[in-house]
């Protein structure tokens, strides 16, 4: 062997020399795991309701905050007033105003109350959380009206 290259010579040492096992990835993995799912229901309940949520009675479980936006609007499209004083009476539609809820204010102050941080510890508690609709009218068509 002495006639063989250098980079050819096998030694004994190189051959008995065992592979350490890595058994620390294995909780290294783990805990890549348990942050990556922590971190994806952070990023989902900052846009979506925990379960058991309730919003002024409206069940809004893992719904979309665009799902409450757009339920808030669509309720005010049906309503109907009347202005009422002395000596006279003026019912209107919310299509003669040009009425809604402002659907985005209402979801905003909802969402304010659920803590999209602490969705592990909340998922299985019970949410009930009050929101104010904010109405949003023509103030021109309001006091066209009250015009002869």
């Amino acid at each position: 062997m002495a006639d063989a290259p250098k980079h050819a010579l096998i030694t004994e040492e190189t051959q008995d020399v065992p592979k350490k096992p890595r058994l620390w990835i294995i909780p290294l993995v783990l805990f890549a795991l348990a942050v990556a799912v922590y971190g994806a229901g952070v990023v989902y309940f900052s846009t979506h309701f925990l379960p058991n949520t309730t919003v002024e009675g409206d069940d809004v479980s893992l719904k979309p905050t665009s799902y409450l936006a757009d339920l808030v609007s669509s309720r005010s499209s049906s309503y109907r007033g009347t202005f009422q004083g002395k000596g006279f009476e003026i019912p209107f539609t919310a299509a003669d105003i040009d009425f809604t809820y402002d659907g985005e204010k209402y979801v905003n102050e909802a969402m304010a109350q659920q803590n999209a941080l602490l969705w592990p510890l909340e998922f299985n508690n019970e949410h009930v959380f009050g929101a104010t609709p904010v109405p949003v009218y023509d103030a021109d068509k309001l006091w066209g009206l009250f015009s002869p």
